[in-house]
């Protein structure tokens, strides 16, 4: 069976081979005609290309500086810094609020493991000591 298929791929490669026309010129036969662009009679007035914005990009939170003097440009800074302030302080409250209860738990868990570690030292009722001399041991 592989015998018979290796002779029929054999043979189907021969004659693909041999109907095949390959050439090796370095042009194509048919030559191309050069394409030369139409030259117009008056020149081409191109309109102004104008710089698009997509507006579904823009962010409209971003402040403009555009006012009359710098000075109420600086009060409005002055007034974002003191909003910003006051909700890093009022950030610092929360934190703080919370690490009490934080630490409130875990004292109270600590307490607890400390009492059943007393409890389970005081039940042992033997006696562990090593004692340490100079002298051998007898």
């Amino acid at each position: 069976m592989k015998a018979f298929l290796f002779l029929l791929l054999l043979v189907g490669s021969m004659t693909i081979v041999s109907h095949a026309d390959v050439t090796a010129h370095k042009r194509p036969l048919i030559p191309l005609r050069p394409v030369h662009p139409i030259e117009p009679e008056r020149p081409i007035e191109r309109p102004i290309v104008r710089p698009y914005v997509d507006t579904a990009f823009v962010d409209n939170r971003v402040i403009n500086n555009n006012y009359e003097s710098c000075d109420k440009y600086k009060e409005m800074i002055d007034e974002l810094n003191a909003y910003i302030d006051q909700l890093e302080k009022e950030i610092a409250e929360l934190k703080e609020k919370e690490y009490v209860h934080l630490r409130k738990e875990l004292k109270e868990k600590n307490e607890k493991e400390l009492k059943a570690f007393d409890k389970r030292k005081s039940s042992i009722k033997t006696k562990n000591s090593i004692t340490i001399t100079d002298k051998p041991a007898q």
